[in-house]
């Protein structure tokens, strides 16, 4: 989708990851009694996987690699999208969404809405591949 957009409107395109090894200001902290170098070794292992995962997403689209800048950025993604969106003037995100409980996760996921309430400007959510919505049509086509 974002790839599409990009080349119709003559636009650039940041393809973003934002990754972080969770809880990783706990497991540092004095008390959790795990050596420096443990630690460091998960964050590592934390960002090569998230490195090779940005990889294997991006590397199906080197058609696109003159409009196309990769980002790889250690952080929250709550917090490191929408300053990124205002640092780049970006006027437009195309964001995939994972499913979250309850009604509101049948339209977006946690960290899109996050994003959403932080940024200006247009978002454009779309589902994994093979998303079932738990939500069925009624015998008059309603909403069950």
């Amino acid at each position: 989708m974002a790839t599409s957009l990009a080349r119709n409107d003559g636009a650039k395109l940041d393809v973003m990851n934002v990754w972080r090894l969770q809880e990783e200001a706990t497991l540092r902290h004095g008390l959790a009694n795990i050596p420096e170098e443990d630690i460091d070794r998960l964050v590592a292992k934390a960002q090569d996987d998230s490195k090779s995962r940005l990889q294997d997403l991006v590397s199906g689209f080197s058609d696109y690699d003159d409009i196309m800048r990769v980002l790889h950025i250690k952080g929250v993604a709550g917090d490191v999208i929408p300053e990124h969106v205002t640092a780049e003037s970006i006027d437009t995100i195309v964001m995939g969404t994972l499913t979250r409980t309850g009604v509101a996760g049948l339209f977006i996921g946690d960290t899109a809405e996050t994003i959403l309430n932080h940024v200006s400007c247009s978002v454009l959510t779309a589902k994994a591949p093979g998303f079932v919505t738990p939500i069925g049509a009624g015998p008059a086509g309603g909403l069950h």
